[in-house]
């Protein structure tokens, strides 16, 4: 089998004019970062990767050169003990399961254990819109034959993050299913807001239930397993977690994690 060779990483800047309001972010982004990583066998082939920016990668990856590429199991090993004691390197994972698919001439879904090479997609807002510009992406939406939305709350107010999503169910009625994301799970580093409690995303579920919204999602901070599983509970409504839960010790895979939320999610470049 051939042998891991180099792994190169490089940092890209995209400039954003004008600056884009993430809901998720108090501050307006001047320019979006992207992180590319390519790993090389002996024979020539490269895996490519993305996400996080690798940031002092450069103390391991004497671990990865010299390695046989295809050992997926032992490289996941070693990330996972990296991802302990350093910052997460999971873009390297993504290309080495590139790398991997491009060896065995296989889609990397199926090796993966896939069984259609099809999934039911959504469209999720990344801005808070006004009312009408919100039930303009959602009828766009629509007509380009996308079945779901996401919408973004987060406004000065709940009133008028609901009057968006009212205002969407009205105009399209029943033929898009639609999802709220709270975006209360993490916050940015400079972010020091607090998290709503389980009485206020309890007060906010009972709203989403009434417009027939599919899932709530992160309703409440990522570490608040007791109110995630009194909200779900109490709660008529599907809830979804962070995408932040990262690895086979994540905690909704323990006693105390469990039954929070009816859906699970995960960043593929974070696990």
């Amino acid at each position: 089998m051939a042998r891991i060779t180099r792994i190169v990483i490089t940092h890209h800047q995209l400039r954003l004019e004008p600056p884009f309001p993430a809901s998720w972010d108090s501050r307006p982004r001047t320019r979006f970062p992207a992180t590319l990583v390519r790993v090389f066998d002996e024979d020539g082939r490269m895996g490519v990767g993305s996400g996080d920016a690798m940031l002092g990668f450069a103390d391991y990856e004497h671990l990865f050169i010299g390695q046989e590429a295809m050992e997926l199991n032992r490289h996941h090993a070693v990330l996972m003990n990296i991802d302990f004691h350093a910052g997460r390197p999971w873009p390297l994972d993504v290309a080495l399961w590139d790398l991997a698919g491009k060896t065995q001439g296989q889609a990397v879904w199926k090796m993966l254990g896939g069984k259609a090479p099809r999934l039911r997609a959504y469209q999720s807002s990344g801005v808070h819109r006004s009312t009408n510009d919100m039930v303009g992406v959602a009828t766009r939406c629509l007509a380009a034959g996308i079945p779901a939305l996401k919408l973004r709350f987060g406004r000065s107010d709940l009133a008028a993050d609901l009057a968006a999503l009212r205002a969407i169910r009205e105009a399209v009625g029943d033929q898009l299913d639609l999802m709220v994301d709270c975006n209360q799970g993490w916050r940015m580093p400079w972010d020091t807001a607090p998290s709503w409690d389980l009485e206020h995303a309890l007060q906010v579920a009972k709203e989403l239930e009434k417009l027939h919204v599919f899932w709530m999602e992160e309703p409440l901070h990522r570490g608040d397993y007791e109110g995630m599983r009194a909200l779900r509970n109490r709660a008529g409504i599907r809830l979804a977690g962070v995408a932040s839960l990262d690895s086979r010790h994540s905690p909704v895979k323990s006693r105390q994690g469990a039954d929070c939320s009816v859906l699970i999610r995960g960043e593929m470049a974070w696990a």
